[in-house]
């Protein structure tokens, strides 16, 4: 993606990132229809810095990690060769290796569908009793407020990352997952390598965080947003389920000048040298749109 995005000219670069800018800051606010968002963000209590650091009883010299824990239904390997052979061995490698870290404060994030899945939870994955330094984020807290107070992230590859770097937060992920070698984060190619991130003083230079924001923000709207021409032609999210069959007549029925523009895409798209179809239809837009992402 970041190759793609690169080749196209500097205007619709900045659209791409004024778009993906606002859908993020909607999708923080819990004004997407995104239903992981809808968890981690909505109606949960606000917290400061301050608030945090007096939670946990932490030193305010120390900067603040977070952990963020993973679904447990995800497709860990869906993008080639990891670090880790699954999650929960990313979870217990990364939890091993942050309590030695005392020069930070960690804090660990549960996944807002952990108890929607059913699947398994973080305590799982706990080896030994937590340092004075370490705590685990409280359930009723909003997840705004964490990745506002962090200083910098650890994801396996979710879409905190994203968030976060947008923010201008220093992210590092566990595995290369569908936007590590987007630019935007830092994505560590050795278990060395990712072992010296998470014992480090987190420290790194602010130009660097400002071209990741501007880079997560157009990968943002790149994956989450659609070409302008699309119009109301976009089904419904898929937790949405059976409801989603109720609504296929219709938009067959009310979108054919757009099914016809479609047709010609794929057609277009199939002789191209563009793996991804949503990938060939964005860099070929002449704008973009929100698509069905907003409530």
């Amino acid at each position: 993606n970041s190759n793609e995005i690169k080749l196209l000219n500097n205007t619709k670069q900045k659209t791409l990132s004024k778009i993906g800018g606002n859908y993020l800051d909607m999708r923080l606010n819990a004004k997407v229809k995104d239903l992981g968002a809808k968890k981690a963000f909505h109606n949960l209590r606000h917290v400061t810095r301050k608030e945090i650091y007096d939670h946990f009883n932490w030193d305010v010299k120390k900067k603040i990690i977070a952990v963020y824990s993973v679904s447990w239904i995800d497709f860990p390997h869906l993008h080639g060769k990891n670090l880790f052979s699954d999650c929960g061995e990313w979870l217990r490698y990364t939890l091993d290796k942050i309590i030695k870290n005392t020069k930070v404060n960690w804090i660990i994030k549960r996944h807002p569908l952990e108890s929607y899945y059913n699947s398994g939870f973080i305590e799982d994955f706990f080896s030994q009793d937590l340092p004075p330094n370490v705590g685990v984020y409280p359930q009723n807290w909003s997840g705004n407020s964490l990745i506002k107070n962090v200083d910098g992230l650890v994801t396996f590859m979710g879409t905190a990352g994203i968030e976060a770097a947008s923010l201008k937060k220093i992210v590092v992920t566990g595995t290369k997952g569908w936007y590590g070698d987007s630019k935007f984060v830092f994505y560590p190619k050795t278990k060395k390598e990712y072992f010296n991130f998470l014992n480090s003083n987190w420290i790194v230079n602010q130009k660097i965080l400002n071209l990741h924001s501007t880079r997560a923000k157009q990968f943002a709207c790149w994956h989450f947003c659609a070409p302008g021409w699309q119009k109301n032609f976009i089904m419904n999210d898929d937790f949405d389920n059976e409801k989603n069959y109720d609504l296929i007549y219709k938009k067959l029925n009310e979108n054919k000048k757009e099914i016809k523009k479609e047709v010609e895409m794929i057609g277009d798209w199939y002789f191209s040298k563009f793996d991804g179809y949503h990938s060939y239809k964005m860099y070929n837009a002449d704008n973009y749109s929100l698509a069905n992402a907003i409530v």
